[in-house]
C-alpha cells in the first residue's frame, strides 16, 4: 500500500524501511496521532490504538518531560531482554540491526515496550502497590 501523504522524513525511518509499517494501524509523529482509519475494525481496536499512540507516547513525553530518555533508559536495563523487548527489536531493526550501544536504539524499545502496555490495558489487572512500584 503506498503512502504518498506521509513525509519523506517518515518513509525513510528504518521502520518504514524494514516493513513494520506493513499493519500499522496508527503513529505518534511530531505531537500529532495519525489513524489509519481502514487498519480500524472496531470500537476496541481504537481504543487500544488511542492508549497505545495517547498514553503510551504523547503521556509518556508529557509526564516526564525532560526525564523522558532517563527513565526510558532504566526500563530498558530492567526489561530490555523480555519477550516483548525481543518481539520489538525484530519489528523495528533489521537493516540496521538493533545495536544495545545506541542510546535511540535502547529507548525507543523501551517506549514501544510502555506503549504496549498501554494499549493492552494489563495494568488494569495490576494491585494498587504494584502500580506504585511501577
Amino acid at each position: 500500500m503506498p503512502w504518498p501523504r506521509i513525509s519523506i522524513s517518515v518513509r525513510n525511518t528504518s521502520f518504514w524501511k524494514n516493513d513494520a509499517a506493513s499493519d500499522v494501524r496508527a503513529a505518534y509523529w511530531k505531537n500529532t496521532v495519525f489513524v489509519i482509519a481502514p487498519r480500524i475494525a472496531d470500537r476496541n481496536t481504537l481504543e487500544e490504538v488511542l492508549l497505545h499512540e495517547i498514553v503510551g507516547h504523547y503521556g509518556l513525553r508529557v509526564l516526564l518531560g525532560d526525564h523522558l530518555e532517563p527513565t526510558l533508559e532504566r526500563i530498558y536495563q530492567d526489561m530490555g531482554n523480555d519477550a516483548i523487548a525481543e518481539q520489538i527489536k525484530t519489528l523495528y531493526f533489521g537493516n540496521p540491526p538493533f545495536d544495545a550501544g545506541n542510546p535511540a536504539h535502547r529507548q525507543l524499545v523501551a517506549e514501544e515496550m510502555m506503549a504496549k502496555l498501554a494499549e493492552s490495558g494489563e495494568y488494569r489487572a495490576l494491585s494498587e502497590w504494584e502500580r506504585f512500584e511501577a
